[in-house]
């Protein structure tokens, strides 16, 4: 009779385990989906509909451990074990933005008028809340910026380089922006996109092994039309933005 029953019980919570996942991956799906929605009424919707998922999860799992409980009681007082009613731990919730995707622009102050007509394009990006960009020209008079520049670097979920002979040459945007971008970025902590913003030999520099914009890492001043490189550039962002926002 005790093994019946603990044959029972172990059925129920394998429902409620796969129930628990089901909530799980559909709360993956809204989660991000209302972070990125602009519409209020909409975003109103996601939440009621979020809130309602999340109680509904919260109360399986209330359940999955009253039946362990029980099933527990059952295995101390027979002879027969049963394996483990949760098995393996579930992996830990995606943490999801809690607003736009931080960008950090390092770039040399020669390629000033690069940098905004990039942002330019960034613009849509921005306005509909997918991006926020940050540069050393928001610094605020009598900010301490190296400070500004270490925080807003720390933080960034994107991290553009803007790679031109300036760029290379400047001790403070190679040793010391691009090198804590690229640990960042080996961490697992950020991502790191060079920009080939005009010619220059990068064969051999730390940023070498990671994919390059715009496409075929032509650069923005080789083009014919350099806003067809801009808009490339910003639609690779785009990707990467999107891809982040549910990770982060």
């Amino acid at each position: 009779m005790g093994n019946i029953q603990q044959s029972i019980l172990q059925s129920k919570i394998n429902e409620l385990n796969a129930r628990r996942e089901r909530l799980t991956q559909k709360l993956d799906v809204l989660q991000p989906a209302q972070e990125r929605e602009t519409r209020p009424e909409e975003q109103l919707r996601l939440d009621h509909i979020i809130a309602e998922t999340q109680a509904q999860r919260q109360q399986v799992e209330t359940d999955l451990i009253k039946l362990v409980d029980e099933l527990s009681a059952l295995q101390s007082s027979g002879p027969v074990p049963v394996p483990s009613p949760l098995g393996p731990p579930p992996p830990p919730p995606r943490r999801h933005a809690t607003g736009p995707i931080e960008v950090f622009y390092s770039y040399s102050h020669e390629d000033e008028e690069l940098k905004k007509r990039l942002e330019t394009h960034l613009a849509l990006l921005t306005n509909r809340g997918i991006i926020k960009g940050w540069h050393d020209r928001l610094i605020n008079p009598g900010t301490e910026w190296e400070g500004q520049i270490n925080q807003y670097l720390e933080s960034a979920h994107i991290i553009l380089l803007l790679i031109s002979p300036d760029f290379l040459a400047s001790k403070y945007c190679y040793a010391k922006e691009m090198k804590r971008a690229i640990e960042r970025h080996e961490a697992g902590e950020a991502t790191v996109i060079p920009i080939i913003l005009r010619a220059v030999d990068w064969k051999d520099a730390p940023f070498s092994h990671l994919q390059a914009l715009p496409k075929n890492a032509r650069a923005v001043t080789s083009w014919p039309n350099q806003d067809e490189a801009f808009a490339d550039i910003a639609q690779g962002i785009r990707k990467v933005a999107e891809e982040l926002a549910g990770k982060f």
